[in-house]
């Protein structure tokens, strides 16, 4: 418990620096621990940092068994908007088990390319039968068509 925690805070500490020197042992961390609390604070650190070199040990979490890992996983891949994680977060938007992480993909396809992910968003709709995910892609495919109407 006590090792944990202290674990926690060196990942916290880490990703507090906001430095590409912090990246490497970051990225270790998540290999390490990407299913507990230190790999998860691990993945949000990353993402504020958006390395791309992070981006293939969050797409390997995205494959994880445990849910709150592909949630952690999911919000540092959209949030680094690198186009490598398009494919993960595709898969993820129409087969995930999870209804957050299927939000959260996309989400993230909207925010890497707005054009692109309005057929994608509409493709999964059409089979989608959780009412979150649901919710959030219609909302997403509002935003896009107000964005269009006024040229944004």
């Amino acid at each position: 418990q006590r090792r944990q925690r202290m674990g926690l805070g060196i990942v916290g500490a880490l990703g507090n620096l906001r430095t590409k020197e912090a990246v490497p042992s970051l990225i270790r961390c998540l290999d390490r621990n990407g299913t507990t609390w230190a790999g998860r604070s691990a993945a949000e650190a990353l993402a504020r940092l958006r390395p791309p070199e992070a981006v293939p040990a969050l797409i390997r979490i995205m494959g994880d068994k445990d849910e709150d890992a592909r949630i952690g996983a999911a919000h540092a891949l959209a949030d680094t908007r690198d186009r490598r994680a398009i494919p993960v977060l595709l898969k993820a938007m129409t087969g995930d088990t999870s209804s957050p992480v299927k939000a959260i993909a996309a989400r993230g396809l909207y925010r890497m390319d707005k054009q692109k992910s309005v057929d994608w968003i509409r493709d999964a709709l059409r089979t989608e039968k959780d009412d979150f995910p649901k919710l959030e892609m219609r909302s997403l495919l509002r935003k896009a068509s107000i964005c269009r109407a006024h040229g944004s």
